[in-house]
């Protein structure tokens, strides 16, 4: 194996570790608020952030179905939101979306109306 497989394989052990462990934690979290140990605590967060992450965490899924990823979401969009819930729910949504679809498409579109913020995940599936 030469230096350039190495480090792709490196490279992507160390992508897939940061994936699991990001799952763990949130894994973790959705454990507490199943047992009621956690408490709300709202603040002005960024929505792109944390559905990118929850991409992120995704994606290997994304791949292997061979699923189409659009998204609509606008540059900068604050919100004021607990954190650790808001990213509960979007990574249960768009979870969802890749288990029931096929070699589809998933798009996720955030609008900002009348000073609120929607969110939308539709699929194929």
């Amino acid at each position: 194996m030469d230096d350039s497989d190495k480090k792709e394989y490196l490279s992507f052990v160390y992508n897939s570790a940061q994936r699991i462990y990001n799952l763990l934690e949130r894994l973790l979290e959705w454990a507490r608020t199943q047992t009621g140990n956690i408490s709300f605590k709202p603040e002005v967060v960024d929505l792109k952030e944390i559905i990118y992450s929850n991409i992120e965490i995704n994606r290997n899924s994304l791949n292997e179905k061979d699923i189409k990823l659009t998204k609509k979401i606008p540059e900068t969009i604050n919100v004021f939101a607990d954190k650790n819930m808001i990213s509960t729910v979007f990574r249960n949504l768009l979870t969802n979306a890749i288990k029931f679809t096929e070699k589809g498409e998933i798009r996720i579109t955030v609008e900002i109306k009348d000073n609120k913020c929607y969110c939308s995940i539709t699929d194929t599936g």
